[in-house]
């Protein structure tokens, strides 16, 4: 079975989650975007500009906008792109009319998910990871309307000897992690949000605290554990990429009808078809 290292670009993304019919002329440059920075004191901040990860800065430095003189910017949390400068302007107008309740709205569509899962052969101790980067825009469509083709083509595989249920779940999460910064995101320009059924990954925000303050040693060896390096690796990418995650609930019919099972249960097909592919030619 091949493996291959799909993403959806922006210039791949459905047109409707980055850009508006613009009305300008032909040849207009077309490069500007609209942004929403969530502030220190709560508050939420639109502008424009043609580099969000530079005005970000300037904003942070006290060299950006005078709003920013007594607070700072936290977190991106929309960017829409495909404007003209007039454009921009207009749509900027726009969200500065709405209410907060408004601009929550949409901003919770904006975004990536991250959808991971695994499958292990525990006698032979290998394994098989996956997982597919969405728009979040995409889990809003009803999942009678998704073709399971439009989620396997995006996949991504890969094989893990010499692991274990456990070392798995984690390793797949770091392994899609470290792709999805390196392949398209710059750090903290894009909201994430991180889709598993694994009660490990869940649970290690809640163990974060303790680990550290341990060393990430065993309590009862004094060593230190075997998953410490993935440990570490997974909360500094999290950080680095303002990780939130969340867990999907078990298989059953109960959410047969629901948009985010629906993907899910197309990416945990992948990894058992795939570990079966490869136990198959050992």
């Amino acid at each position: 079975m091949s493996c291959p290292a799909a993403w959806w670009s922006r210039d791949k993304l459905p047109r409707m989650a980055f850009e508006i019919s613009t009305g300008e002329q032909p040849g207009a440059l077309i490069d500007w975007q609209v942004y929403i920075l969530l502030c220190s004191d709560d508050t939420l901040y639109t502008g424009i500009t043609t580099q969000i990860i530079k005005r970000f800065e300037q904003h942070a430095t006290g060299t950006g906008a005078k709003y920013f003189r007594g607070r700072q910017p936290l977190q991106l949390v929309y960017l829409e792109g495909g404007h003209t400068r007039s454009s921009a302007s207009k749509r900027e107008a726009e969200i500065k009319g709405m209410t907060r309740a408004e601009k929550t709205i949409l901003a919770s569509s904006w975004g990536y998910a991250l959808f991971t899962d695994v499958s292990v052969n525990p006698q032979l101790r290998c394994g098989v990871g996956a997982y597919v980067v969405l728009p979040v825009s995409f889990l809003k469509h009803p999942p009678e309307a998704i073709e399971p083709t439009e989620i396997t083509e995006l996949l991504v595989v890969r094989r893990f000897a010499d692991t274990s249920s456990t070392k798995l779940e984690v390793q797949t999460v770091v392994w899609a992690l470290e792709e999805y910064r390196r392949e398209r995101h710059p750090q903290g320009t894009e909201k994430l949000l991180l889709y598993t059924d694994s009660q490990c990954v869940v649970g290690l925000q809640g163990r974060r605290a303790a680990l550290e303050s341990k060393g990430f040693l065993s309590k009862t060896t004094q060593q230190e554990l075997p998953n410490a390096s993935l440990y570490r690796r997974y909360y500094q990418l999290a950080d680095e990429l303002g990780l939130e995650v969340v867990k999907v609930a078990g298989h059953s019919r109960s959410h047969s009808l629901d948009t985010v099972h629906t993907v899910f249960s197309v990416v945990d097909r992948a990894v058992r078809t795939e570990l079966r592919f490869w136990i198959d030619s050992l």
